[in-house]
């Protein structure tokens, strides 16, 4: 017996299609797939999985892109999914070879300040929000919690962290330019949020004057 799951990838494109088991595939499909798994939906194992994958398939054939991936899934044949439990993104985000590039080339990016920026990607949370505290960094790294805040007061000076507020909320978050995790979409909406509250202007972080560039070195309210 097989179930049938819906994946979800980082533009909001759906593929349809049907397995013995989710969490070998989950994993095949997470190389496979370059903008990222944002979720993946699951029915419950049945002996005709591939007469209901048919199904689904034609059913929402409007919204076919290719193979046996749509643009939306709107119609479910009357089957129940639920989100899987699997740990799908938390540890996967997109990045851009020309950020890396800039990165890399950047003298200032070394040591102690490239360990921080690193591990800050590895913990991004969802619409880039950074949660994990200074101290907390400072443990993982085996480094002083000076060191830490020296890192991020660079990391925000280049704009490669930003200093965000909203509503009575401030927090950090990474410049999108540099990478992103979650919804495409999502993150052009970020962008445009960002210009109009005039964090930042893109789409290159590079080009914001060093004048409008504040720093802090506050820990992460979060």
């Amino acid at each position: 017996m097989k179930l049938i799951y819906i994946v979800e990838d980082g533009r909001g494109n759906k593929k349809i299609g049907m397995t013995r088991d989710i969490q070998r595939r989950v994993s095949q499909l997470k190389t496979a797939i370059p903008n990222g798994i944002i979720s993946v939906m699951i029915s419950d194992f049945m002996e005709n999985a591939s007469v209901i994958e048919k199904q689904l398939h034609e059913a929402n054939r409007a919204y076919r892109l290719n193979g046996e991936w749509f643009s939306k899934v709107v119609d479910f044949c009357d089957i129940d999914f639920s989100y899987s439990t699997i740990d799908i993104a938390r540890k996967s985000i997109l990045t851009f070879q020309d950020s890396l590039e800039i990165i890399a080339t950047d003298e200032d990016m070394t040591g102690q300040t490239l360990k921080v920026m690193l591990l800050l990607m590895g913990n991004l949370q969802f619409d880039n929000y950074i949660t994990i505290k200074q101290v907390s960094i400072a443990e993982k790294l085996k480094i002083d919690k000076a060191d830490v805040s020296k890192a991020m007061k660079l990391l925000v000076g280049k704009s490669i962290i930003l200093k965000v507020r909203e509503g009575t909320t401030t927090g950090y978050k990474l410049n999108p330019t540099y990478g992103w995790k979650g919804k495409v979409e999502n993150m052009e909406k970020a962008k445009e949020q960002m210009e109009k509250d005039k964090i930042i202007k893109f789409p290159a972080a590079q080009e914001v004057p060093e004048a409008d560039v504040e720093t802090y070195t506050d820990d992460i309210p979060y």
